[in-house]
Parts: C-alpha cells; structure tokens; sequence
C-alpha cells in the first residue's frame, strides 16, 4: 500500500513538472535540452542510489545545469514544479 501511495504521488509530482517544464520552455527555450535528461521518461526508471559514481556523473552534472539555468526566474511557479520532482522523485531522492 505505501508503495502505491508513493508511486502515485511520485507520477503527480512528474505530471506537474513536466506541465512546469512546458511554461519554462515558453518563457526560455534553452530548457529543451532538460526534456530528453531530468525530465525524459528513461529518467523515472533510473535508481540512482544502486549505480556507480560514472553513472551518476551525467545526471549529476544535469542537475547542477538546471539549478543554476532557471535562477532569474527561480520564483516562478513552473520552476518550482520542476525543482520538486528533482527533490522528490525516486531517481533523484
């Protein structure tokens, strides 16, 4: 049950933040790159935790990349969307 409970809230929290990613990209088309990284599909079945320090080298570094892209916009409801489903979901946390 608790698996259920997480498992769906972690696909809201993905839902919203591809809805943020997709006003981001209004606002800054440069964000594209993050569709087919953070935010890719391949990226929700990643466990991080298990994989090796090269593994997590490139999300990592995708990660930092994103931190720092949205910052003149860093109060904007879309970026916090995103940043929750870095915070939150189970390939990041």
């Amino acid at each position: 049950m608790a698996v259920q409970s997480f498992s769906f809230a972690a696909a809201v929290i993905r839902v919203e933040s591809l809805s943020g990613l997709e006003d981001l990209l209004s606002i800054e088309p440069a964000f594209s790159e993050f569709q087919k990284t953070l935010f890719s599909q391949a990226s929700v079945g990643l466990e991080r935790g298990v994989q090796s320090n090269e593994v997590n080298e490139k999300p990592d570094t995708g990660i930092l990349l994103f931190l720092a892209r949205p910052s003149p916009h860093f109060l904007l409801k879309p970026v916090q969307k995103c940043i929750e489903w870095l915070i939150h979901s189970p390939p990041h946390g």
